[in-house]
Parts: C-alpha cells; structure tokens; sequence
C-alpha cells in the first residue's frame, strides 16, 4: 500500500470510529479497497453482492434477505439473480466475478472448494453457536458437507403416497414401489437415475452411509439398476414435476417422490389426502460458498454475512417465510415449536406427522457430476 493509500485508510478510521459516519468509510474505502479490513473493522462493511440461482426459493423473500443486513452495517446490499447456464456455477468462478456470497447445493460446494475456488470456512469460529451453546458444527450435522459449505435449507425427497382407502389399498413404506403388490397401483419417479438409484439401494438394505460407496462400483450401479428394472411395471415415469404431479393429482400414480414442500402445497391446493412415508429420506442441502477469489476486505464482508444470516432465530424465521427448512437442527426445533432433541424437520411439513425415525441420506451432487453421464445410459436402457 503506497502512501496515499495508507493515509486514506488512516483518516478513515478515525472518521468511522470518532464520529460512527459510516458514509465517509463508504466514499473512501470504495475507493481504496485495501483498508476494507480495517473499515469492517469498525463498522463499515461496504458493497456486498449475494448471488442467487433465478429459481432459488429464497428469491421470494426479497427486501427481507439484504435490508435486516444492511441495517445492522450499514452496509449496501446487492442480490443478483443467476442463471448459471449448461457449464453451471463452476463457469462463473473459473473466468469471472460471481459475487461476495454465493448459493450453491451441497456437490457443487465440493466441488468448488476441492478445486481451490472456494474459501474455507471455520464454522465453529465464523459462525454463530446455538442458543444452548452447540457449536455449529454439531448443530448442521450431517449437512455440513464440505470445509467451505455453509448450509442454510434442507429439501427432503420423500414418498408421497395418497392415504385413502378408497382410491386402493395404502401403501405402508416407501420400498413398496420394490416389491410385487400391483394392487397398490403405480409409483410416479423421476425418468432419471439421481435419487431413484439411491432409494433402491436404501430399500435393498444398504446403510446411508454407504451408498454412494456402493454406486461407484460397477456392481453397485448393477444391483441398483436392477431393482429399478425389475419394478419397472409398476412405476409411472415423469419427466419433469409438473408431470409428477399431475400423476399424483389424477390418482393414476398411488405414491409418488416429491419434495416435501410440494407434497404440502398439494395437499392443501388440492385437497388431496396426500401423506409422506418417512422411513427414508434423501435430502439435498442449498447453502453459501465465498469465492476464492475475494481480498481481505471483500472475505471480511461476506464472513460478516454469513455469521449475521446463520444465527438460528434468524435462519429459522427466514427458512419459514421461504417456505424452506432450515439446515440447523436448532432452527428446526424453533420452528416446531419445540425445544427437546427429539423435535424433527419434519414436524411442520405434513400432518399428522409418523412417529418413525427416518433414516436420512444427504444427496451427494459431487458424485453425479462426476458418475451421472455414465449411470445415465445405463438407467435408460433398463426401463425402456
């Protein structure tokens, strides 16, 4: 730093930190982003751009996801929308700018932060402990998938299935759609291997910590594919969720793998007596990455937004307003109202809710981009 630069940095924090005006911190640093350490430092956190996916359900919360931010450090806030494109978020970070604070999914995350584009994150120092003083680690869990992954929403897959004994005999687990009982009718599935390969080898006994293990040998895929082949009369392929649903919809299928956020808006728009089986649940997690990328002064900001946007009270009452569920365990027990440790992501979604523990796999994105082209052409030549 020259020395003009030093002495901007110099008047600047004597600005901020005598008088608090946090304009002059924004005029100068703007300028000279080398001091942005020290501005932050005192209060001033600068420009911060959060980028989003276009479809992201977060999109929704508007002024609600930078103003309570922008408010607390006087800070300016810009959320920008993102279509990745064919090349996917990957692109953006290899040959351009992608923003201070980035949504991801949990494989993308690997990813990035295998490939030396993301920075680490230290969350039991970053980021804020749960009111009973768990560290964050503890309190993500499972979804903390990789060193530079900040998880903020789970999105279950779960069976659907319509529990009326009107319309049929009711389907008693998700591993139904396996084993040879036509009177329960058909299971509508995604025409793609992601996630159907995954529920075969959970219903086949495979432990959830293994699975992807097993989906990387040829007779892993083998043994999934098969089961998948084998059901393959009774199952009704969709090739996108509004043909899912339609499915559920016209009872033509009896269960079906959706979200859980979409089996509660079908319930409650439809009238449909949809209930979810939660033997077992494959969950992909969405959360935050900080580009590689950034100078202290930008890390600095986007640290500070992290920390501000994990705090439990504040995660969960977004993830409500967004209709999401939050990756805290914490968060998730204020949402159900509830502050035991028996209380479950599951208690807000669909009622009445089962009292079976389910068995969660964390869907790994990382292993399909590198596996998935591969399984694909397999997939396809078994159910035609």
């Amino acid at each position: 730093m020259n020395i003009d630069r030093l002495l901007a940095c110099f008047v600047t924090v004597v600005l901020v930190s005598v008088s608090g005006h946090a304009q002059a911190c924004h005029e100068e640093c703007h300028e000279h982003d080398d001091c942005m350490t020290a501005c932050a430092n005192y209060g001033c956190a600068g420009d911060l751009t959060v980028s989003l996916p276009s479809e992201s359900d977060w999109v929704k919360l508007g002024s609600l996801l930078d103003t309570p931010y922008a408010e607390h450090t006087d800070a300016n806030v810009n959320v920008t929308l993102q279509s990745w494109g064919p090349e996917g978020v990957f692109s953006k970070f290899d040959a351009s700018d992608p923003g201070d604070v980035v949504e991801v999914f949990s494989g993308e995350a690997t990813i990035l932060c295998g490939e030396g584009l993301a920075k680490v994150v230290d969350s039991d120092t970053m980021l804020p402990p749960a009111a009973d003083g768990s560290l964050p680690t503890r309190d993500f869990g499972p979804y903390l998938t990789s060193e530079c992954f900040v998880p903020r929403s789970v999105y279950p897959m779960v069976m659907a299935y319509h529990d009326d004994a009107s319309i049929g005999p009711v389907s008693k687990s998700a591993c139904q759609v396996f084993r040879e009982e036509p009177s329960l009718g058909k299971a509508a599935l995604y025409s793609t291997p992601q996630g159907n390969l995954e529920l075969a080898l959970l219903c086949d006994g495979v432990e959830p910590g293994s699975v992807y293990d097993t989906l990387a040998t040829k007779v892993g895929q083998k043994r999934a594919i098969g089961m998948i082949e084998q059901a393959k009369d009774r199952i009704a392929w969709a090739t996108n969720s509004q043909s899912l649903e339609a499915l559920l919809r016209s009872k033509e299928a009896s269960m079906g793998i959706v979200d859980l956020g979409t089996a509660s808006r079908l319930r409650e728009e439809y009238s449909l007596s949809l209930n979810v089986h939660s033997d077992y649940v494959i969950a992909r997690v969405a959360g935050w990455v900080m580009p590689y990328s950034l100078d202290n002064g930008r890390h600095a900001r986007a640290a500070e937004f992290l920390a501000f946007m994990s705090e439990p009270e504040r995660l969960a009452t977004l993830s409500e307003k967004a209709n999401s569920i939050p990756a805290r365990e914490s968060s998730q027990r204020l949402l159900a109202g509830q502050t035991g440790a028996e209380a479950s992501m599951f208690d807000r979604i669909i009622s009445p809710v089962s009292t079976q523990v389910p068995e969660v796999l964390v869907y790994d994105g990382a292993f399909w981009l590198e596996h998935g082209a591969t399984i694909q052409e397999e997939f396809v030549n078994a159910i035609q």
